[in-house]
């Protein structure tokens, strides 16, 4: 008789124990969880920086002068490739750090016409830029910002 409370005791001990186990692998999956779906920090950039460069380029933009629209489309790249250094992706290029950004963010995919429109404003001398064009870049961009959670 006394062996069957042993036992039993036993059994009610492992139960809670296993019950307690569970509890934790459940409490490190979800910190797990949390952690690897949150967006990156920003390290040395805040949202408030990448917010007033975005309406400094935004201003840039609905100026009337077609240097200001090529500007707005060159500051936009580089804010970009701020944003994605900042939040800790390698690389050497933006090219590779879009690449690598593409994994967590597939939308960011979508900018690639944006930045090849900035390829050829630093590139090509004679590459002409028009306010329709400069503003469906700086949209792109805008819409990669966005999609990282940064503005």
């Amino acid at each position: 008789m006394e062996t069957e409370i042993n036992l039993s005791s036993f059994a009610v001990i492992l139960w809670i124990l296993g019950g307690i186990f569970f509890i934790v692998i459940i409490v490190v999956g979800i910190i797990f969880i949390k952690k690897f779906f949150k967006r990156p920090e920003l390290y040395g950039l805040s949202k408030e920086d990448i917010q007033k460069r975005w309406n400094q380029i935004e201003e840039l933009l609905s100026r009337r002068e077609d240097v200001s629209w090529k500007l707005a489309v060159l500051e936009a790249d580089k804010l970009l490739d701020h944003s994605l250094k900042a939040m800790g992706f390698g690389g050497v290029s933006l090219g590779e750090r879009l690449k690598l950004a593409a994994y967590r963010h597939p939308n960011i995919r979508n900018v690639w016409s944006a930045h090849i429109t900035r390829n050829k404003l630093a590139h090509e001398a004679s590459y002409s830029l028009g306010q329709g064009a400069a503003r469906q870049a700086v949209s792109q961009f805008k819409r990669a910002l966005q999609d990282l959670g940064v503005l």
